[in-house]
Parts: structure tokens; C-alpha cells; sequence
């Protein structure tokens, strides 16, 4: 069965509605795709009035179940002391076109670019900014990939294996010729040192 995923980078916001006169406010947003949810970080606006998430989500589901996806909806709220999650607004973006188009190349890409929020009244407030990429994958192409993985390991663990055997191998060889001249010398030395025996002591006064 074919699969797709969808990917979104969420960049940043810039403009948004504030909802509080006094102190800092921490943005989130709500990604829905589906029946699926991610939730961003929690991030605050800069001395540029941007607030920036720079994250990364995807949701993956069955290639025909993507023809019931038909948008992406991402809502922005708020959190501050004593209160959570108000509504600073919406961006809604239809995904028919990219999914289409993503069946015939399997791989399509839409860099990153502002979208506008939408209030509860349905004025603009603001943009957000996302790139979204949308890729079609099958069971067939995930197995084969797999196996030029383990296919591209199998060299590289032979090889250590046999080089490990060969040091081995080189090790003991080492060891044996060490062990062979130690025990020839140790000999050669007890022979010099042990004493003579009563014919070979004869031998050596008459000469």
C-alpha cells in the first residue's frame, strides 16, 4: 500500500495580534492535518516583532486517505500568567493542489513563505510563515532501500571480521616464535650450567 507524508517547516510569525497590554507573551500554534496534531514550542516575539519556532513536523498516512485531507489548518494562541491559550488567529491552507500534484512527481516542494492570519472576525492580522513539502512513498521502494543499507553494511563487517581473524592469527604466530627462541636459549643455558657427568668430567682433566 502507498503512503504519503506531509512535512511542514514552520518558520515564524510576524505582526500577530497581542492579546496582552502588560508583560511578555509566549506564542504557540496547533498544527492540524486530519485527524493528526503537533503542537510547537513556545516562543516569544524579538526585537523584530518576529516570533520564530523553526520546527519540523509531518504527518504520514495512507496515499488515498490523502484525498479527505484537503487543508491544513494552523491556529496561534497565547499563553501568560493566569491564562492559557487564547485566540490570536488562524491560518487555513488547502493542500489539493500539492497532493495531486506530489502523485505524479512523488517528491513536491514549496519553499518557505508568508501566509496571512485570519481573526475571528475575518480580518487579516498578520502573517505566518511556513514551506511545506509533500512526499509519496511505497512498501516496495522502503523494503528495497533497506536492503542497499544492509547490502552496503555486509562489506564493511566481513572485512572487519577478517581483519580481526588475520591480527589474531598474526598475534599467535608472533607468540610462537617468542616462545620457540625463549625455550632454545633457556636450554641451551641449563646445559651450560647443569653438572657434568663422572665420564665427561674424566674427559675434560686427561685433555
Amino acid at each position: 500500500m502507498n503512503k504519503a507524508t506531509l512535512e511542514i517547516l514552520l518558520v515564524n510569525a510576524s505582526g500577530i495580534r497581542r492579546t496582552n497590554l502588560i508583560g511578555k507573551a509566549y506564542y504557540y500554534v496547533i498544527i492540524e492535518c486530519g485527524d493528526q496534531q503537533r503542537i510547537t514550542k513556545l516562543s516569544s516575539s524579538g526585537k523584530d516583532h518576529k516570533t520564530c519556532w523553526n520546527q519540523k513536523f509531518r504527518f504520514e498516512a495512507p496515499l488515498i486517505d490523502w484525498k479527505r485531507r484537503t487543508h491544513l489548518k494552523l491556529t496561534i494562541l497565547d499563553t501568560e500568567l493566569f491564562k492559557d491559550g487564547e485566540f490570536v488567529g488562524e491560518t487555513i491552507i488547502y493542500l489539493g493542489g500539492i497532493v495531486a500534484e506530489g502523485k505524479d512527481r512523488e517528491v513536491v516542494e514549496m519553499k518557505p513563505a508568508p501566509y496571512n492570519v485570519v481573526l475571528h472576525d475575518g480580518t487579516f492580522k498578520g502573517q505566518i510563515k511556513l514551506g511545506i513539502k509533500f512526499m509519496t512513498v511505497t512498501h516496495e521502494e522502503e523494503e528495497e532501500a533497506a536492503r542497499e543499507i544492509v547490502a552496503a553494511q555486509l562489506p564493511s563487517s566481513t572485512a572487519t571480521a577478517t581483519q580481526k581473524a588475520a591480527r589474531r592469527s598474526s598475534s599467535s604466530a608472533v607468540w610462537e616464535a617468542i616462545s620457540s627462541v625463549w625455550k632454545s636459549s633457556w636450554w641451551k643455558f641449563w646445559s651450560y650450567c647443569s653438572p657434568k657427568s663422572g665420564k665427561e668430567q674424566a674427559k675434560v682433566k686427561l685433555t
